[in-house]
């Protein structure tokens, strides 16, 4: 499971615009495919000042954001879902 929600099987030329999974998320969407709605939800949720906050700016007003910038944006709700998705799956 390479992509995250490509249902049209796209592909991109800049990598910003694909998300790989993480091992332990990866394997909670594979054993209750249903999770990756309530990551899509989430993942939405993250407001622009959030992905603001950790990229940089550039002359002109030009954003960018590093991937290991994105990697420090502040996503509590994705980490209760793996932690209770975990939690279910060990019982």
């Amino acid at each position: 499971m390479q992509q995250l929600r490509n249902t049209f099987g796209d592909k991109v030329s800049y990598s910003y615009l694909m998300l790989y999974l993480k091992d332990t998320l990866k394997e909670i969407i594979l054993y209750n495919p249903n999770v990756i709605f309530q990551v899509w939800e989430i993942l939405k949720d993250i407001t622009v000042n959030d992905i603001e906050e950790e990229g940089r700016v550039y002359g002109g007003g030009l954003k960018k954001i590093e991937p290991k910038e994105l990697s420090k944006v502040h996503c509590d709700k994705l980490a209760v879902l793996c932690l209770e998705n975990e939690i279910e799956k060990k019982e």
